[in-house]
C-alpha cells in the first residue's frame, strides 16, 4: 500500500512538472450605439463619463454623472453578453450572490458626481458545498490556466470576439440604452 501511495506521488510530481501556470491579459476595444466620444475604454457623451477595465471576474467601471441632475442605472435590466453570444443577468458591488436572480434597486448618482462599480454574469456564480463551502465567481474569460508545452492557448481562440454590456440608464425620466462593445483584438500571457 505505501508503494502504491508512494508511486502516486511521484506520477503526480512528474506530471505536474510538464505544466506551466500562465496568466492570460487581454486587449479590448470598445464601441458604443450611442454618439459620444471613445478613447481606450472611456466613454464620453453630454451626460456620462465612463471608464472601463476587466478583471478576472468581472467588468468594471467608472460612471461619472455630467448632469446638474440625478440619473438611474437600471439594474434589472443591465445584461452582459459573453463571448459565445449568450446573454446573461447580472449583479453589481453589494448585491449577495445567492440573491443573483432577484431585483435590484436602482443606483441613483447625484449630479457632478460618480459610482464606481462592477457587473457580474449571474450565471457565473455557484455554490460549493462540503469542506470550504461557500459562493464562487468563475472567471469571464480564460486567465489563469495549466497548460503543456506544445498546446494550444485557450485565450488565442477568443480574438475577434466580443463581449457587451447593455446599460439603461434613466435621465430625467426617460431610459436610455447604453450598449458598450468590447472587442478582443490580443491576448497574450505571463508567467
Amino acid at each position: 500500500m505505501r508503494t502504491i501511495i508512494l508511486l502516486l506521488a511521484a506520477l503526480t510530481v512528474v506530471s505536474c512538472a510538464s505544466r506551466k501556470v500562465y496568466y492570460g491579459e487581454y486587449d479590448l476595444s470598445l464601441r458604443s450605439n450611442i454618439e459620444g466620444d471613445i478613447e481606450g475604454l472611456k466613454f464620453s457623451d453630454d451626460v456620462v463619463d465612463i471608464s472601463w477595465w476587466l478583471s478576472a471576474k468581472s467588468m468594471n467601471f467608472e460612471l461619472y454623472n455630467k448632469s446638474d441632475n440625478p440619473i438611474k442605472i437600471i439594474w434589472d435590466d443591465v445584461i452582459y453578453v459573453d463571448q459565445d453570444g449568450k446573454s446573461n443577468k447580472t449583479i453589481h458591488e453589494g448585491v449577495m450572490f445567492i440573491n443573483s436572480h432577484s431585483s435590484q434597486p436602482p443606483t441613483t448618482i447625484a449630479g457632478g458626481s460618480k459610482v464606481i462599480d462592477r457587473i457580474v454574469p449571474s450565471d457565473n456564480l455557484y455554490y460549493v458545498s462540503g469542506y470550504n463551502s461557500g459562493w464562487r465567481e468563475k472567471s469571464l474569460l480564460p486567465s489563469g490556466y495549466y497548460k503543456r508545452e506544445g498546446a494550444s492557448i485557450p485565450g488565442e481562440e477568443l480574438i475577434g470576439k466580443e463581449i457587451k454590456v447593455l446599460m439603461p440608464i434613466e435621465i430625467d425620466g426617460e431610459v436610455t440604452n447604453y450598449s458598450f462593445v468590447f472587442n478582443i483584438d490580443n491576448f497574450r500571457i505571463s508567467n
